[in-house]
């Protein structure tokens, strides 16, 4: 389907740009953040504006919405409810941005957006997995917060601090990254987008399909949430299900492993898991 009033690239791009660089928040105006998915939203009207002849694949409104709606929530966050439920807004909205993406393949097929988020957050990959050898081996907060005065604020890390970025405590037995994001959920949570988006790209090498799926699957372990956890299991699985080179006797053999690695949960530190989401 064709839509006709839009720009067709610019959204592709835009979203991309926007949903990894959300965090990135240069100024407050009236209480309100303007951070990077919001600087790309406004672009991407700026630029329909400009060129109301241009057109844009359906999936593209999908991909607009979902900028929409992060841009929504941080401004939700940056209020009296803080930023704490902006993190649990943001999960819930990756959970359900994946369920549609099962029900519209084209989104996740679309070329631009799949290359370029796929690989920006990779790159974020690397980071989260510096940033926990940094943190646990060399117990140093180098590398937290690249945003610098640009990072909003986030919730505790175990300081007392709120008006602050998150950090964990200093005396943490498991000091937790969180890339470019507000805390380790919220990039877990992310992580297992783009890992869902480059599994379902049909354009994507496959080579360089298995390295970045690699990347984004081990960052989002190394942060340590439950939350993120269960996102990158619920990708797998529906990946598993999906495909067609599994036989009927792998997929549910493949459901039977997650049904009982949830059931053990309990025994192998279900609580500390739990506090994690």
């Amino acid at each position: 389907m064709i839509i006709r009033y839009s720009s067709s690239n610019a959204v592709a791009v835009a979203t991309a740009l926007g949903c990894t660089f959300a965090n990135l928040t240069f100024v407050y105006l009236f209480g309100f953040p303007v951070n990077g998915a919001f600087v790309a939203m406004l672009t991407v009207l700026g630029l329909v504006a400009a060129g109301p002849g241009f057109r844009v694949k359906e999936a593209h409104i999908w991909l607009y919405l979902l900028l929409v709606m992060i841009c929504v929530i941080k401004v939700a966050g940056s209020g009296q409810l803080g930023e704490s439920f902006a993190s649990v807004s943001q999960i819930a909205l990756v959970g359900a941005f994946l369920v549609i993406a099962l029900g519209q393949q084209e989104l996740l097929a679309e070329t631009r957006f799949s290359t370029l988020f796929g690989t920006l957050m990779a790159a974020h990959a690397v980071l989260i997995i510096m940033q926990f050898a940094f943190l646990n081996f060399l117990d140093s907060y180098a590398l937290q917060n690249p945003y610098g005065p640009f990072s909003p604020h986030g919730p505790l890390g175990g300081r007392g601090f709120v008006n602050e970025p998150y950090l964990p405590h200093w005396d943490a037995p498991l000091k937790r990254p969180n890339g470019l994001f507000s805390e380790p959920s919220v990039a877990a949570a992310m992580s297992a987008l783009a890992a869902a988006v480059v599994i379902q790209s049909p354009t994507i090498q496959r080579t360089r399909k298995a390295v970045l799926a690699s990347l984004l699957v081990v960052a989002a372990f190394l942060t340590f949430a439950f939350t993120g956890w269960l996102m990158i299991i619920a990708v797998g699985t529906a990946t598993a299900l999906l495909s067609r080179r599994l036989s009927m006797w792998a997929k549910m053999l493949g459901l039977v492993l997650v049904a009982l690695f949830l059931a053990a949960l309990p025994y192998l530190g279900g609580d500390y898991l739990l506090n994690r989401i």
